[in-house]
């Protein structure tokens, strides 16, 4: 599964933890309000490049599967306590529930601009 996007993330994320830069770029709060003000496309992007850091960092997306649904509320239990939007388009998360990791790939998402690497 290729995703040129995710590289070029994970190359600035690695960047700055081999500079030893201890403080994230970015607070929480400016994250939430760099999320908040993105397009539907941007917000795609965020989608699938989560779905690419859990395939990555796990082996799998079972979680993501209609087997992993609890029968008794016909949803599925998702991890970090993402929310799967009504009609499977997409999710919600809390982004103080996710790992610093991936916390940081969506801050260099906030700061990165693109020249020409596609998706």
């Amino acid at each position: 599964m290729e995703f040129p996007l995710y590289y070029v993330l994970a190359e600035r994320v690695n960047k700055r933890l081999q500079d030893n830069s201890s403080e994230p770029p970015m607070s929480l709060d400016k994250l939430k309000e760099c999320i908040d003000t993105m397009k539907v496309e941007q917000l795609e992007h965020l989608s699938v490049l989560f779905l690419h850091w859990y395939y990555l960092s796990f082996g799998n997306l079972k979680v993501f599967s209609t087997e992993n649904c609890d029968p008794k509320i016909k949803k599925n239990i998702l991890p970090y306590g993402i929310k799967m939007q009504p009609g499977r388009r997409g999710f919600t998360m809390e982004l103080n529930t996710l790992p610093i990791n991936f916390q940081l790939l969506l801050m260099e998402y906030c700061l990165y601009k693109p020249q020409s690497v596609s998706l």
